[in-house]
């Protein structure tokens, strides 16, 4: 009998994230702060977003990211990066950093991974941290990373949806700004991000590191 290595190899990595997860402490402890997640679709109705959108559509649902969903999101990452430098660094295996990093996620109270899912398939996907911070009266604030929406479905409110889930979050965790960074030639994104109430604000300066920590 011949063994299939790539999917040998994934299921012993979600056992092992598995027994990651249920062994450690701090996990149990932010059960009940992760639950929150599953009022997510409902901030979307406090933030009186004016967004020229197509209708949403009736079978898409919002939610935490869950083990399962990893493929798709690597698969969406992908079509991100596809015509950028690090499209090298967003190839779609599964490598056990990916298990890692998701197993770190789901432990922060202050980290979400969240997926946009129609017809059963994982369609667009966002990233959310929360910055603990000592302006503003001690209010926090967003860093929204990685918004994605699959290609074949982006002529229509999948992404105004992540974003309006993103900025109610937000809003109702008492923070005080929302910011995210968008490639200067992604001149359709600005458009699309500025529908939804955000404004061009400063500059955006970064270096990146790319594998083996040399700029």
């Amino acid at each position: 009998m011949q063994i299939d290595r790539a999917k040998h190899s994934q299921c012993n990595q979600q056992q092992r994230l598995s027994a990651l997860v249920q062994n450690t402490p701090s996990f149990g402890a932010n059960a009940a702060a992760r639950i929150r997640h599953s009022s997510l679709v409902t901030y979307s109705e406090d933030t009186n977003l004016e967004v020229a959108q197509r209708p949403q559509r009736d079978d898409l649902v919002v939610r935490e990211a869950t083990l399962d969903d990893l493929q798709c999101i690597l698969e969406l990452y992908a079509q991100l990066f596809s015509n950028t430098d690090q499209a090298s660094e967003n190839r779609r295996e599964l490598l056990s950093a990916h298990y890692e990093a998701f197993s770190e996620i789901k432990r922060s109270p202050d980290s979400y991974l969240l997926v946009a899912e129609s017809a059963g398939a994982v369609v667009g996907t966002i990233a959310i941290s929360m910055i603990p911070n000592l302006s503003h009266c001690g209010r926090p604030w967003v860093v929204i990373e990685n918004v994605v929406v699959d290609e074949r479905a982006r002529k229509s409110s999948i992404g105004a949806s992540l974003m309006q889930h993103a900025i109610g979050l937000a809003r109702a965790r008492g923070c005080f700004r929302v910011i995210l960074s968008s490639s200067v030639h992604r001149e359709g994104s600005h458009k699309f991000y500025q529908r939804l109430g955000l404004e061009a604000f400063g500059y955006s300066f970064n270096i990146h590191f790319p594998p083996g920590g040399k700029a």
